[in-house]
């Protein structure tokens, strides 16, 4: 994981992990982040949740960012 700070999330976020069956085949998750109306959906292999994670919330926080900013 990088050392840079994430973004402070409200209560209204969303983080959830699930198997991905047959999206990606075995031993592959789904990271699904949720803010309000804004989905967002990672597959990874499952040593790389934490990186998955990280990412997955990044690209959340662009898209809440993308809509205030044309809002």
């Amino acid at each position: 994981m990088s050392l840079t700070p994430m973004p402070r999330w409200s209560k209204d976020t969303e983080v959830f992990v699930r198997p991905s069956h047959f999206h990606a085949g075995p031993g592959v998750v789904e990271i699904h982040t949720r803010y309000k109306d804004l989905n967002n959906v990672q597959h990874a292999p499952v040593e790389h949740i934490a990186e998955a994670t990280e990412a997955a919330l990044r690209e959340l926080a662009y898209e809440v960012g993308r809509r205030a900013v044309f809002a």
